[in-house]
């Protein structure tokens, strides 16, 4: 064993790890050198692939890949097993294969794509190490221990009879359950480690599946394996009780079964008799009669019990096996008892007593187990009595595949059926992708969280119009699959309540994938969209849905971008078929969010490594490192050089290399390690962000500034320009009309009044109170439609507040209406592009003349309408920019004028007023910008004007100060988690920060004394042990909950990420104490002097500071303006700004600031008790943090604290 070594010595030299055995690039010309030979010895003729209309069509990345396809199934045909078979001639079809394979080969684009293809593939081989030696090594002891658990639950089943099972089976079905834990624990860990190995783990995992499904129809996921574990494990404990499994149609139960009978006897199962009126004695014997002599023939329960097919046989002719009877509650209620009742109980061993014959023995691999479908009035089913369910040892539940980000089965089995026997995809990967967040500069490449350790964390969107086509039709069926299952599933209709689930239609995954095998064996040319759009609508056609389900499967599938069928017949989705890209192994199993995290270019982090000390190398691990010793360097004390933990030897020794050395390297134990002093590395000095505005940033701003004094009588804060605002695009945007504004994040309640809002939304606003919608009455009802819950561009949003971001807005005038004629002034380029997008069946039929009227309001739900205004505007690559028409809201502010408000027409808005009902604004003659109407079909006097919004996101960060960033926000969140995991006694995650936490933001807060915290979905029971919650709510506080005078939720914390004032609460000083460093005194100055606020005690007696946070009546925060300027003062949009809820001070005074609880004044909650009281918090003499009770007015002692939530 190597002493502990301390001097650097010049021999040592850092060697990469690579692949255990170097790859040689295999090019064309070795493989047509084989073909040539190949077709000398069978007599191969020439093909010429051109004469194929099919592969004419085809780019050359297709034809690569079908080159290689013919190439390997020739390859078969002519293998050893083939040639004997067919006594040493290659098939007609195999030497047609070759010759085309050859053809194609021997193009020279084909010829290019399929080397580079190569070159990839070989690189992917070349990164793996010996961290994929290790996986193969794990991967078999998972494998060994699945084969030990199956082999010692047979042996431990089968011993039933003799009492008690041998100890070495008890104990490897132990050993086999701990281990089976253990290493699919650590796998999972390892992969997330690894991007490289997990991508290739990933595109194994589909092929093997691949090959599951081509030979048995049904792939083991894991999830599938799991409950086989589950029924074999439920067999050694049912005493001779039988087991239930319960799940929907098409989950797999028959096939789990199946398996389950064949680990634990060697046979397939016995199955029981079908139908309603099955009786007992049907599953037990029927009376026979052959050459003239009568017996009695067992039925498949008494065949199961017995060993034997009949009377006849002396001796059973096995040791018995599983009895199943499925569809167990289409049974009658009777012959369900009568079954179950007759075969539970039954022991090995033991005798039974069968009619007419007597007692026959029971065998010792006797096992009943049924199986039905949930209860549910969609079924013909019998109820299964409480008295029959008492019988089964176990229920377990066999739910769908799973269909989450974390675990995609029902993804991965449609990939699965689109790939070839040697796992390759012939698809493009647009087709097939869930939407991952991309690199704006470059599409192609995806963007997402730098880990600072050569990975990325990818990010899937929740966008369901996103993503490719299979990645959304798995979303679809997983939707149908929930709407099936029923209560407590929840779907995307949930607003629909009961009328969001299925009564009658499902059909088994088998179905679907059947069409996509279909769409890949015949090698299909159309889009994948369109394939399925196709089969979608056969569907509805043909299964004689009804009318509310049709309409669930219909609305499910538009949800996710299918059938949404403009007036020619084609998709929102449907285009020209993407272009096809050879795809690696790695790209494929990257088609999994199951694959966590990417590799940054260059990374090469691998699970093991080599360093050469004198001479010979050692091999160390960089696997279970101490957390503590590798997130910074160690200061060595004798040297005072900084060194980093690499890895651990073998015998336990931790491998440090000096920090910018490649030659230090030392050996030595942790225990030394640990007495170092820890050190930060030497970092490079960031560059500056330039302070000063260039006159073309300081002319827009200015412009927009000015806006906001017309219109508000003040100015708002404006942030810094979107990094997509360059001098040059400013310029274009300029000369097509267009113009930046900043709208500053304000909620516009009818009650406020601001010098230019003239012309309020709503019916009572237009000439005699009779044109229109009454907008703000109908606020919520707009927002919980479908069509808007679903759209992302009103996310997080109130309907009448405006975004408080920078948009770019048209400031061209609306055209008064001539007979369908008019149009936009200067409007061009708009014009222009109209024309485009009406040749390539974009728009509908009636919008042909490039005028901006006539349009149908479906085309703006169309991702391809507002990509070709991103070209437009050269804005294809800029990120975080939402191109989409104007908000009514922001209809109406920007709309105060003649310019949009005095012509007689209107313009299409962003919201829907119920199902295809788009809303519109705008008509003069009818109240101009206060009339908002709604229509559902193309007018000729109905116009639109594009919108771009710029999100104010840390995308508009330089690099240098991202990385920044992103560091200081991922030690943010390790401390929030750190925190919170020791208040509640276990692992917290906390979830990234929100977009909306920029880096001006965060500072600003900070100035103003306010913290940012994350607070986790936890609930606060009266009886929870939770040793760092000392000061809990008063018995008060939860009696007035379980009376319901407070709702259920009082006791939950409401998760988010917040925006809080840490400031200590001030003793009472009847009433002239104040908060310290108040942020909020200037905004309460204000509102005293409008008369919209009064701080006073609750007798009138003393009039209190106007800067004061005392004294306010707890209706004042219900007034919007009083929000608004809370909100504004502390730069949180008003419509995240409310009171903290009663638990969550509580909370927050128990973790993080205990001195709230020390001072004699109380603080006013968010919650309401009755007609005009509010519950308050906080007073010393009453229970400090504990005490919760309500008040109903104005009083000296009582303060307020407001706070930001904000979700991730």
């Amino acid at each position: 064993m190597p002493a502990e070594r301390t001097m650097p010595s010049p021999k040592v030299a850092q060697v990469e790890a690579r692949a255990i055995i170097p790859q040689r690039k295999v090019e064309t010309s070795d493989i047509l050198k084989r073909i040539e030979a190949t077709f000398v010895k069978h007599g191969v003729v020439d093909m010429d692939f051109r004469t194929l209309l099919v592969f004419r069509q085809m780019a050359p990345a297709e034809r690569a890949e079908y080159a290689w396809s013919l190439y390997r199934d020739a390859l078969a045909d002519v293998s050893g097993e083939q040639i004997k078979a067919k006594e040493g001639k290659m098939s007609e079809e195999g030497k047609t294969k070759l010759a085309l394979s050859k053809s194609l080969l021997r193009d020279s684009e084909v010829r290019a794509v399929f080397d580079a293809a190569v070159g990839r593939h070989i690189a992917e081989r070349e990164i793996r190490n010996g961290s994929y030696k290790e996986y193969r090594e794990q991967r078999r002891r998972i494998k060994n221990a699945e084969r030990m658990f199956d082999e010692a639950a047979r042996h431990i089943f089968s011993a039933r009879d003799a009492g008690q099972s041998k100890p070495l089976n008890q104990t490897m079905f132990q050993q086999a359950k701990l281990t089976l834990e253990a290493e699919r624990e650590s796998l999972e860990t390892s992969l997330e480690t690894f991007p490289h190995l997990s991508a290739r783990v990933s595109w194994e995992r589909l092929r093997k599946h691949q090959t599951e499904l081509a030979e048995t129809k049904f792939c083991w996921f894991d999830s599938r394996r799991k409950i086989l574990e589950q029924i074999e494990a439920a067999a050694l404990e049912t005493q001779g009780r039988p087991i239930l499994l319960e799940g929907e149609s098409g989950t797999g139960k028959t096939s789990l079964v199946a398996v389950a009978a064949k680990n634990l006897t060697g046979l397939m199962p016995f199955k029981g008799p079908l139908g309603e009126h099955v009786r007992l004695q049907d599953a037990l014997l029927s009376r026979e009669i052959e050459g003239g002599a009568s017996f009695i023939g067992y039925g498949a329960l008494t065949q199961a019990m017995s060993g034997k097919a009949s009377s006849r046989d002396q001796e059973p002719k096995h040791q018995g096996g599983v009895y199943v009877q499925d569809e167990l509650n289409a049974l009658e209620s009777d012959a369900q008892f009568a079954i179950v009742k007759a075969a539970s109980g039954v022991m090995p061993g033991q005798p039974y007593q069968l009619p007419f014959v007597g007692h026959v023995e029971v065998q010792p691999n006797f096992l009943f187990i049924a199986m039905q479908n949930k209860a549910s009035p969609k079924y013909p089913r019998h109820k299964t009595d409480v008295a029959v369910r008492r019988e089964f040892a176990k229920t377990i539940q066999v739910p769908y595949l799973e269909q989450t980000a974390d675990n995609p089965e029902l993804f991965e089995l449609f990939l699965v059926s689109l790939m070839d026997s040697n796992g390759r995809m012939r698809m493009a990967r647009s087709d097939l992708e869930p939407p991952f967040k991309k690199d704006t500069k470059d599409p192609s490449q995806e963007a997402g969280v730098d880990k600072g350790d050569g990975r990325i964390e990818r990010q899937l969107l929740d966008a369901p119009k996103q993503g490719g086509a299979l990645w959304r039709f798995a979303q679809a069926i997983d939707q149908l699959y929930k709407s099936f299952s029923g209560p407590p599933a929840k779907t995307v209709l949930s607003d629909r309540g009961d009328a969001q689930y299925l009564r009658s239609f499902v059909r088994d995954p088998g179905i679907y994938s059947g069409w996509l095998q279909s769409y890949r064996d015949t090698g299909e040319r159309k889009p994948l969209n369109e394939f399925l759009n196709v089969r979608i609508q056969d569907l509805l056609a043909t299964s004689g849905l009804t009318d509310d389900d049709a309409k669930i499967v219909r609305d499910i599938f538009k949800h996710y971008g299918f059938i949404a069928v403009s007036q020619r017949g084609t998709s929102a989705q449907e285009k020209a078929a993407p272009a096809m890209a050879i795809l690696t192994p790695e790209a494929i199993g990257r088609l999994s969010p199951r694959v966590k995290f990417l590799a940054k270019e260059g990374y090469t982090k691998i699970e093991s490594g080599t360093v050469v000390i004198d001479g010979q190398p050692v091999t160390y691990s960089t696997r279970d490192l101490p957390s503590a010793l590798i997130e910074k360097p160690r200061k060595e004390p004798t040297s005072g050089l900084l060194f980093s933990v690499i890895g651990r030897h073998p015998d336990g020794r931790l491998v440090l290399r000096e920090v910018g050395s490649a030659t230090n390297v030392k050996l030595l134990s942790e225990a030394t390690v640990v007495t170092w002093e820890e050190a930060a590395a030497p970092r490079p000095e960031p560059k500056k962000r330039r302070e000063a505005l260039e006159p073309w940033e300081e002319q827009i701003i200015e412009r927009s500034r000015k806006w906001h004094q017309e219109f508000f009588g003040k100015v708002f804060d404006h942030p810094p320009l979107p990094r997509a605002a360059t001098k040059e695009r400013a310029e274009l945007w300029e000369r097509l009309g267009f113009e930046l504004l900043y709208l500053p994040p304000v909620v516009m309640q009818e009650s406020d009044n601001y010098p230019r809002w003239k012309k309020k939304p709503g019916k009572r606003h237009t000439p005699n109170q009779q044109h229109g919608i009454e907008f703000f009455d109908e606020l919520q009802a707009i927002q919980d439609f479908p069509e808007n819950k679903a759209n992302p561009h009103l996310a997080g949003l109130a309907l009448n507040a405006l975004p408080g971001c920078w948009i770019l807005r048209d400031t061209r005038k609306k055209p008064n209406y001539d007979q369908g004629k008019q149009a936009y002034e200067n409007d061009v380029a708009t014009q222009t592009l109209l024309k485009q997008l009406a040749t390539q069946n974009i728009l509908n039929p009636e919008a042909k003349d490039g005028l901006r009227n006539n349009i149908h309001p479906s085309v703006f739900d169309k991702p391809e309408f507002w990509q070709a205004f991103r070209r437009l505007f050269d804005l294809e690559d800029a990120p975080d920019v939402t191109i989409r028409l104007p908000r009514v809201v922001e209809q109406n502010v920007m709309g105060q004028g003649p310019e949009w408000d005095g012509t007689r027409t209107y313009e299409w808005s962003e919201e829907y007023y119920r199902s295809g009902y788009r809303l519109i604004a705008g008509d003069s003659d009818s109240g101009g910008a206060s009339r908002v109407a709604w229509y559902v079909r193309a007018r000729a006097h109905i116009g639109f004007r594009p919108q771009v919004v710029f999100s104010h996101t840390v995308g508009d960060l330089e690099p240098w100060d991202l990385e920044l960033w992103n560091e200081k926000m991922e030690k943010l969140r390790s401390t929030e988690s750190r925190n919170l995991s020791t208040f509640f006694e276990k692992q917290i995650d906390v979830p990234p920060v929100p977009a909306e936490f920029t880096p001006e933001r965060l500072e600003k807060w900070e100035q103003l004394g306010l913290e940012v915290h994350y607070i986790p979905p936890e609930k606060m029971t009266k009886g929870r042990k939770l040793k760092k919650w000392k000061k809990r709510p008063n018995d008060w506080f939860y009696q007035q909950i379980s009376e319901g005078k407070l709702p259920p939720t009082a006791l939950e914390l409401p998760a988010g990420w917040y925006v809080l004032d840490g400031r200590s609460k001030p003793s009472y000083q009847e009433g002239d104490q104040m908060y310290e460093n108040d942020p909020l005194a200037d905004a309460l100055r204000e509102l005293n002097r409008r008369g919209l606020i009064s701080q006073t005690n609750y007798d009138k007696s003393k009039q209190l500071d106007p800067s004061s946070r005392f004294g306010l009546s707890p209706d004042d925060f219900e007034k919007s303006e009083v929000i608004n300027a809370l909100a504004e003062a502390l730069d949180i949009p008003p419509a995240n700004l409310s009171l903290p809820p009663a638990i969550l001070s509580n909370f927050l005074a128990n973790l993080y600031h205990p001195e709230w609880g020390e001072t004699d004044t109380s603080e006013w909650q968010k919650e309401t008790y009755g007609s005009g009281l509010r519950l308050i918090a906080g007073h010393s003499v009453h229970g400090g943090a504990s005490s919760v009770h309500w008040h109903d007015g104005a009083y000296a002692s009582l303060g307020f604290r407001p706070l930001g939530r904000f979700s991730s």
